[in-house]
């Protein structure tokens, strides 16, 4: 899988199993990574524009805050409530928020995996 830039030129390649989640960040998105090297990449783009670019990987790629893109296969545990979620990641001590706006599509995503 490749995300690329708004400038068309700066890009990412990544093995979709690899990636934890994109988190939005003013006019950058930093694209949370595990595999050999774990780490995060700085791209500036807008997160609807990397939605976009991952459209075709829904409902394992799920937009579930205005800043946030998770691979719903690299959750741990989800934590809260109807007024917000939180997930866990394996292999990663992030917590990745879920706006109550997104709360029942999740959960009716994660009845269908």
């Amino acid at each position: 899988m490749e995300l690329v830039a708004e400038n068309g030129k700066d890009a990412f390649r990544f093995a979709l199993d690899d990636l934890l989640f994109v988190q939005a960040e003013e006019n950058y998105v930093q694209v949370h990574y595990r595999g050999d090297k774990p780490g995060r990449v700085l791209l500036r783009s807008s997160l609807t524009r990397i939605a976009r670019q991952l459209h075709s990987l829904h409902p394992r790629l799920f937009r579930c805050h205005r800043a946030f893109i998770v691979n719903t296969a690299c959750i741990a545990r989800v934590e809260g409530n109807a007024q917000g979620l939180k997930l866990r990641l394996r292999d990663t001590n992030a917590v990745v928020p879920v706006a109550r706006r997104y709360v029942d599509e999740f959960h009716r995503l994660v009845r269908g995996l």
